[in-house]
């Protein structure tokens, strides 16, 4: 029975029927959890009863599942509801090949252009042991990206069939299936073995394809018939019609008509060889441009030859005469500006990635971008077009970067790695478990025309198979040596080979690395900063906002001269200038947004705005005062390095500012009890380390630590300790606690595989609020204190930032949705937390990156916890172009 709209399958609403066959309808639908278009086919209720043709269902779902690549369709889902089994593949937007030849004959370019794409898809199925056995125009989808092969209904492990089957059997079927006895495919595209009912391997789909290209080239099927029969016939006796379009290469023709032999043995071998042989001809291979039609009479071949010589000859006088008039200019250096989508804002990278990415092959830039709703995706702009379009499943992304092929683009978001097609409409998980702001690193490796994604974290860089699976080490941070971690790396184009950044204690600096060795080469030293690969002959970098390309030998691994200066990107963003190149000498380059502008605001527990506080500024983390007479705010101010950080105290009633710190990359300030003192973080040395100074700024400052990576969370209430995160290489975040008496020796609190921040202990000394991502996202945990021995999860779906009313008996935290929760506490021996409730919504951060990692407070909350500060964002926020380059290797000539 056809399923209506609005029929559910699972989380998929039917939306409208796209065909049917004898092997299932097929249907247009919408899955409702990811809000992507999906295809969803199905085996009727009747059909479902036949053990054979179930089997064949479940053995289409396997196939297809195992088929990773760009040109098959993708396979998303399976699933079986009422007795109705259902596969969800890609909805794929395009055209049939088949209705396309109603219009008539494919141009040549396209006949070479898909037909190595279908080559090469065929050779993927080949090689993992299944055969298509149904290759048809009607099965090839026609897209902006290329050709899908469709509908491996009728694949199978390559295998004999159990018996000779029948030419009446192949009439008989509307879609034949297999069945003992019975032939499979569809008559007209058939190889003659398959006909016959023999045996079958990938030289049967290869002689489909030859047919299919036959009929692209002349708009006429390879065999004709007045029925199934005499086709059948046709392919078992006859040869396809002579082809005599015009300027049809001879090497396409003997390409097809090798495809088209009937011995097996005698066609093209693999589909490998024959997706070779149509890319050298579409690039102009061995007389690909003469023409096909021979002709029969010597005389008639003489006259021709002589034709053409003379011809030539009066080409080659022309060219002659116009190379000695005009002497061949340069490629011209050009450029140009890409506004913002319409109604959005282009949106600062994370530290650890750029917000944008140009495709290897120069034909488009992806980047991430914020609508007026506030929701941040990836959106993807070609140059030959005047409209980004977005792409569907790409919310919350952060750091795209292309596959070698340009087909896929891949991205974090929401603690996982993803990729999503070029052509939009699905995008898909590769690799879960990474937290939004730890330190994640990509490369891409070109491996049998997909990407395989690398990426690094605390322990280094790791590779992460293209299909999706486990992350497995690449490098290894050597803490012994200093070392921080290892970000940025990008491949060489030996596919082996990655440059990368290796951040140490005592500085930073570019390295190449080697897959298949634990060896690396100190290049250059540079801070921390965005790397790419422009072939041939250069790597690019930013220092101080200048963009550099350094000669580089990609063969001796070796610098090749001094590096040259390309162009100073402005903007006010902070952290490195975005920047991408393609492989072409396309350049894209954005300067970076200027931080959001915030006002900070009292509000009641209702969400009600009570009186805003002192001017805006572009803050990010701040600390209300236990007396709750003043607010420490981290502040992003200009320098001479562009944006850094700066602490301001501002007065939490009349909002008067005062500066506090002066030194380059200060944050998170943290008050003492007494509200007399303050420790901050501070980067003035190296990785940030825990400093104390008096709140009136008359006294010096103290150093508490060295070394590490650390940033203060909590002053107990008794004033003894002081609770902060260390970022450990094996361990991740940690928390640690550190006495302000005797030795003042720093011991572990919580050392775990898992990574705690935003350590607070409660108002009454017994319990300690932290999050922790053990789970596989970041929620809300009370132990106790001083000794954790226990543990309570407190939040339900997700939250970070929590937060002691002062009588202990609350706690508030931030939920992902950006809702500040409450929760009541009754503490004694034991802790009960009651139901979480959600109060107002937080306007969400600028910096979705900051999420997770280190303790960012986006609120703070009145000792009574009737009132809470929040950053509200005011004023609007300009977003500068991106500038795109075309062939920017031209301005170094002139340097």
């Amino acid at each position: 029975m056809p399923l209506n709209p609005g029929t559910k399958l699972g989380p998929y609403e039917i939306v409208s029927p796209l065909g049917a066959g004898g092997m299932g309808e097929v249907y247009h639908a919408r899955d409702t959890r990811l809000g992507r278009d999906v295809a969803i086919k199905i085996l009727p209720q009747q059909l479902s009863k036949d053990p054979v043709r179930k089997q064949r269902f479940e053995r289409e779902a396997k196939t297809i599942s195992g088929l990773n690549h760009p040109h098959i369709c993708t396979l998303h889902d399976v699933g079986s509801q009422d007795g109705v089994d259902y596969l969800v593949m890609e909805c794929v937007e395009g055209e049939t090949l088949a209705k396309r030849l109603e219009k008539g004959p494919l141009p040549l370019d396209q006949v070479l252009k898909y037909g190595a794409q279908i080559a090469d898809a065929l050779d993927k199925a080949h090689r993992s042991g299944v055969v298509h056995r149904d290759l048809k125009p009607g099965n090839i989808m026609l897209t902006a990206r290329g050709a899908k092969l469709l509908d491996f209904g009728l694949a199978k492990p390559v295998a004999p069939l159990t018996s000779v089957a029948t030419l009446t059997a192949a009439v008989t079927q509307d879609s034949p299936v297999t069945q003992q006895g019975t032939i499979v495919g569809t008559s007209q595209y058939m190889s003659p073995e398959q006909i016959e009912g023999k045996e079958l391997d990938g030289r049967s789909d290869i002689f489909s394809l030859g047919a299919v290209l036959y009929e692209m080239l002349t708009g006429q099927r390879a065999f004709q018939g007045k029925s199934q029969l005499s086709v059948a016939s046709a392919i078992l006796e006859k040869e396809p019609a002579p082809i005599v379009k015009p300027l049809t290469p001879a090497t396409l023709d003997h390409a097809i008509r090798r495809c088209l032999a009937k011995d097996p043995e005698e066609r093209w071998q693999t589909a490998r060889d024959l997706e070779l042989e149509l890319k050298w001809i579409a690039e102009g291979g061995s007389q690909a441009g003469m023409p096909a039609l021979e002709v029969m009479h010597r005389k008639g071949r003489e006259r021709l030859g002589w034709a053409a010589a003379t011809l030539l000859a009066l080409v080659v006088v022309a060219f002659a005469i116009g190379f000695v008039l005009r002497v061949p200019k340069p490629a011209q250096l050009m450029r140009f500006a890409i506004p913002p989508p319409e109604e959005a804002k282009f949106v600062s990278g994370p530290p650890w990635g750029s917000p944008l990415a140009v495709s290897p092959d120069g034909q488009s830039v992806v980047f991430v971008a914020e609508g007026k709703d506030g929701k941040r995706q990836l959106w993807e702009r070609p140059f030959d077009s005047t409209v980004a379009r977005p792409l569907a499943g790409t919310e919350a992304a952060a750091a795209p970067f292309w596959s070698p092929d340009s087909q896929w683009v891949a991205f974090f978001a929401k603690g996982k790695l993803m990729r999503v097609a070029a052509t939009g409409r699905e995008a898909q998980t590769l690799c879960e478990g990474f937290r939004d702001g730890r330190r994640l690193f990509e490369i891409c490796r070109k491996l049998s025309r997909i990407f395989s994604p690398a990426v690094a974290g605390e322990s280094g860089l790791f590779r992460v198979p293209a299909a999706g699976g486990s992350p497995s080490a690449v490098t290894t941070v050597d803490a012994a040596r200093g070392e921080m971690n290892h970000a940025w790396p990008v491949f060489l184009p030996d596919g082996r080979h990655f440059l990368f950044n290796m951040n140490r204690e005592d500085g930073s600096a570019i390295y190449v690395g080697d897959l298949n060795s634990p060896n690396r080469v100190r290049l250059l030293a540079l801070e921390m900063s965005t790397l790419d690969y422009a072939a041939p002959g250069y790597f690019l970098y930013v220092r101080n906002r200048v963009l550099f390309a350094q000669p580089f030998d990609a063969e001796r691994l070796a610098l090749a001269g001094d590096p040259i200066r390309v162009v100073e990107i402005e903007g006010g963003g902070a952290g490195a200038a975005a920047f991408s190149v393609s492989h072409n000498g396309v350049l894209v380059f954005w300067g970076g947004a200027a931080p959001r502008s915030e006002q900070l605001t009292w509000v009641r527990r209702n969400g009600v705005r009570i009186a805003a506080i002192g001017p805006p500024g572009a803050y990010f983390h701040f600390s209300l005062s236990p007396d709750e007479r003043r607010v420490a705010v981290t502040r992003y101010e200009p320098g001479e390095k562009g944006l850094h950080t700066a602490i301001w105290l501002l007065d939490a009633l009349q909002g008067a500012p005062t500066k506090f710190t002066f030194e380059w990359g200060v944050g998170m300030p943290v008050w003492s009890p007494d509200a007399g003192r303050i420790v901050f973080a501070s980067a003035r040395e190296g990785p940030p380390t825990l400093y104390q100074r008096p709140a009136d700024g008359q006294e010096q400052e103290e150093s508490l630590l060295k070394g590490g990576d650390n940033h203060p969370t909590d002053w107990s209430a008794d004033g003894h300790t002081i609770v902060y995160e260390v970022l450990d290489a094996k361990t991740k975040n940690d928390l640690w606690l550190l006495p302000l008496s005797g030795e003042r020796k720093s011991v572990p609190f919580l050392r775990s595989p898992f990574n705690e921040t935003g350590g607070r202990i409660s108002p009454d000394g017994l319990w300690m609020a932290y999050t922790s991502d053990e789970s596989g996202r970041d929620e809300i945990y009370v132990t106790s204190y001083p000794e954790p021995r226990g543990k309570w999860r407190i939040s339900t779906e997700g939250g970070t930032q929590a937060e002691w009313r002062r009588d202990a008996r609350e706690l508030f935290y931030r939920a992902p949705d950006w809702k500040l929760m409450a929760v009541p506490i009754n503490s004694g021996t034991r802790l009960n937390a009651g139901r979480p409730r959600a109060l107002f919504e937080i306007p969400p951060d600028a910096r979705p990156w900051l999420q997770g990692g280190v303790d960012q407070r986006e609120y703070a909350a009145s000792s009574d916890g009737q009132r809470f500060l929040i950053g509200v964002p005011v004023g609007e926020e300009s977003s500068t172009p991106l500038t795109v380059v075309v062939n920017w290797t031209a301005e170094l000539k002139k340097k």
